[in-house]
């Protein structure tokens, strides 16, 4: 059975007090708002910053943690729950992370931990950063202080569990994504990052259960769309694969590799017409991409699958 490997990234989401991955913003004022509270919360303007976060807090989105983290901590401030140049560090550090400067953001993120020991949004923003960086040890010790701070801390399972998940931890990484749900059963990102180890060991049905949750809890969910789709395919469940596809395709139709990705499901279900169709819309669109050269090598195999097809009599209207 094949799958193209380059369509959509598997992404396992680390809920830090920033967002690294380009699906968390359903709308691009969200994203606007979140940048502008950002520049002011950087420089002490804590009042307008707050004034952004909740401009942009008004959306049913899941994925606006970012937003809430930042409202929250600027109230932590407001309470004086926090210091201000504690926060000042953890917003620069925020800064220095959403740009993938992540030596500078750990120094901020250093600088918050020293200013006040016992900050779990510092120690959980570092330990997201040293996973993605892959110091796993480290990200796990900091995990481990978030939880021993605040043992109620959802945020800090589910981040643990996904470096477990990359280690290969698979029973260690499970319980934590369910103490993770059993302090929020409506945590989206949780259900989402268990179906990706659930496919990876292959218990497709499981993994379609988890992604079918969190799409239950956001009906955009594109990623837990796509990656049910292709468990689906893989469990011949093919009609229901491409209805997922067609689904990631109506929420985001620039992304034309997932016709050549319906196309190959197609294809294996006998769809042939259907088939044929997605790979002529994705041949025709893919030279428009303004990263076209990465595509060369699937239109010229998109054309070798379609006059394979078209050589075919009697094939499905």
């Amino acid at each position: 059975m094949i799958f193209s490997k380059v369509l959509i990234r598997t992404y396992l989401f680390f809920v830090l007090f920033f967002s690294l991955t380009p699906i968390i913003y359903s709308q691009d004022t969200e994203k606007e708002c979140y940048q502008r509270g950002l520049e002011y919360a950087i420089s002490g303007r804590f009042e307008e910053a707050k004034q952004e976060f909740q401009k942009g807090l008004k959306s049913d989105h899941p994925f606006v943690s970012p937003l809430k983290a930042g409202l929250d901590l600027i109230e932590d401030v407001i309470d004086n729950k926090i210091k201000k140049e504690t926060a000042i560090y953890i917003f620069k550090g925020t800064d220095y992370g959403n740009r993938g400067m992540w030596d500078r953001a750990i120094a901020e993120f250093n600088q918050a931990i020293e200013s006040e020991p016992d900050n779990i949004l510092a120690y959980n923003a570092r330990g997201s950063l040293y996973a993605i960086t892959g110091a796993s040890d480290e990200a796990i010790k900091d995990f481990n202080r978030v939880i021993e701070l605040k043992p109620d801390y959802a945020k800090a399972y589910l981040n643990r569990g996904n470096v477990y998940s990359q280690l290969g931890r698979d029973d260690s990484a499970l319980s934590d994504f369910a103490k993770a749900l059993a302090l929020n059963p409506r945590y989206t990102e949780a259900y989402y990052n268990r179906g990706l180890l659930y496919s990876r060991k292959g218990l497709y049905d499981e993994a379609i259960s988890d992604y079918t949750k969190a799409i239950s809890l956001y009906s955009k969910y594109l990623a837990a769309y796509y990656n049910r789709g292709i468990d689906y395919a893989k469990k011949g469940l093919y009609e229901q694969a491409v209805s997922d596809l067609d689904r990631v395709i109506e929420l985001n139709p620039k992304n034309i590799l997932v016709y050549f990705q319906k196309a190959l499901i197609c294809e294996m279900a006998g769809f042939n017409k259907e088939a044929l169709d997605a790979y002529g819309i994705f041949i025709q669109s893919a030279p428009l991409e303004y990263d076209y050269q990465r595509y060369i090598n699937l239109i010229e195999e998109a054309k070798e699958r379609m006059k394979e097809l078209q050589l075919k009599q009697g094939y499905r209207d």
